[in-house]
């Protein structure tokens, strides 16, 4: 997921972007064990899960 926004009311052709950004935040499932996506077969068999990303960032140009 993405969520950003655009200055355009900035002088002389420059800009200003913000975003923040997330990846695997949420899982729904009935699954007990620690992540249902790792492994095979219905079995984690110990592995840690897949982590969660959060990003935050800017962009300037000039």
């Amino acid at each position: 997921m993405l969520i950003g926004y655009t200055f355009k009311k900035m002088p002389r052709n420059t800009g200003l972007r913000v975003y923040v950004s997330g990846d695997n935040l949420l899982t729904f499932t009935k699954y007990s064990g620690m992540d249902p996506e790792v492994g095979g077969m219905g079995m984690d068999g110990g592995q840690f899960p897949i982590s969660r990303v959060y990003s935050v960032g800017a962009k300037l140009n000039f």
